[in-house]
């Protein structure tokens, strides 16, 4: 099945094991929104290739998690439990008190980056084996090689390798729930095919503006046949009635 736990696109060595294996893993995050669900799926499907007999935990500190609510079919083959408004981000002494409330851990990932918040976080968890994205790899278990990158998701990938010790693979497709297929298909008729871009954000400061994003040239990586796009609309607005040349 495209995009399975289980399948991978080249082999790879096996990863090395957890020190404490059979605890599961916890990947915590600061706050989440509809797209920082679908970039993190990439590193789900690395997690449950390395070691798929762990269960993943998900901990969301100071939002909600779309895991929870709009993805939890999409997240279901990967999370087993979703924890949201944790309230773990401190310094202070109820986020300690919270994170030492959560159960031990083989693994604990953090893409947390203050340095603050990652050192409290170290010394309260339960693991033998911490990651944290935080400057220069600080406070991590096993730092990994090279300075830290500016692309997220590159930096929790990097941390996982630290630990499996081998590039891990996230290679895959995401597979939509067949309710969702279905609706879409009542909603969009037979014929043109319908390709969605949501320039949200999280917060009102964080957003991409039109005037910054240049949508249209996006056309060509998203059409096979460019010349057949008849419109561009972003956010409701027309913004372009042809495919670039």
């Amino acid at each position: 099945m495209r995009g399975s736990p289980s399948s991978s696109q080249t082999p790879a060595r096996e990863p090395r094991p957890l020190p404490e294996p059979g605890l599961g893993i916890a990947v915590i995050n600061e706050r989440e929104g509809l797209g920082d669900g679908f970039s993190k799926l990439h590193l789900l499907r690395a997690l449950k290739r390395a070691y798929p007999q762990e269960k993943i935990t998900w901990i969301v500190s100071e939002s909600d998690s779309p895991y929870r609510v709009v993805m939890a079919e999409i997240a279901k083959p990967y999370v087993d439990r979703v924890i949201v408004d944790a309230d773990i981000r401190g310094p202070s002494r109820s986020a300690f008190r919270n994170i030492r409330n959560l159960p031990r851990f083989s693994l604990v990932i953090d893409h947390r980056t203050d340095t603050l918040v990652i050192g409290m976080t170290r010394l309260a968890i339960r693991t033998k084996l911490y990651q944290a994205a935080s400057p220069g790899f600080l406070f991590c278990s096993r730092r990994p090689k090279g300075a830290r990158p500016k692309h997220k998701l590159t930096q929790l990938m990097m941390l996982l390798e630290a630990v499996t010790g081998s590039p891990p693979d996230g290679s895959g497709e995401i597979e939509l729930p067949a309710a969702i297929l279905q609706e879409a298909a009542a909603l969009m008729p037979q014929g043109p095919r319908y390709v969605g871009l949501a320039p949200g954000a999280s917060s009102r400061t964080r957003p991409w503006p039109l005037q910054v994003v240049h949508w249209v040239g996006l056309v060509p990586g998203l059409a096979p046949e460019p010349s057949q796009v008849s419109q561009v609309r972003v956010a409701g607005t027309v913004i372009s009635t042809s495919a670039p040349a």
